[in-house]
């Protein structure tokens, strides 16, 4: 009897039994019944683990959809620090306003002025890498420092 004829009850305890996500993800693009019964599990691995792996890319390459479901996994997002960037960071300085909306949305009281490794904020990172859809996204919250100094400048300063 093939895996996915088992009851999903089974499924779930084999998967949650499954040491690694990659074996997690693996076994869930085998067929679409174990995807959509198995992918919420994989995000609410990767939401609780130290660095979340799913939202980190989310954030740097701007997928939303990732961005989303680890979010409503209950990812926190002052949880985690890529390479001493933030999550905000990391979406600002790649421009990914679409993921960046997203966590504005979704927790009002983060700190929109958290400083990366860098001594940057995301508005500094996304207006020193020139991206104004990001900058203007940052400063219609009314929530950030825009008098914030960073290596001697205010993150305007970097548009010019």
């Amino acid at each position: 009897m093939p895996l996915y004829h088992l009851p999903n009850e089974l499924i779930l305890m084999i998967a949650e039994n499954l040491k690694s996500n990659g074996d997690l993800n693996s076994l869930i693009q085998t067929n679409t019944h174990l995807f959509k019964l198995l992918d919420p599990l994989l995000y609410l691995r990767d939401a609780a683990s130290y660095g979340p792996l799913a939202v980190l890319r989310a954030a740097k390459n701007g997928n939303e959809n990732t961005a989303r479901k680890s979010l409503q996994a209950g990812l926190e997002l002052d949880c985690c620090v890529y390479w001493g960037k933030t999550l905000l960071c990391l979406a600002a300085e790649n421009g990914n306003d679409g993921v960046l909306k997203l966590f504005l949305a979704s927790d009002e009281s983060v700190d929109l002025d958290e400083e990366n490794s860098e001594e940057e904020t995301p508005l500094v990172c996304a207006a020193k890498w020139g991206y104004e859809v990001v900058v203007k996204q940052l400063l219609s919250t009314g929530r950030v420092d825009v008098n914030f100094v960073c290596l001697g400048l205010i993150p305007l300063c970097y548009t010019v």
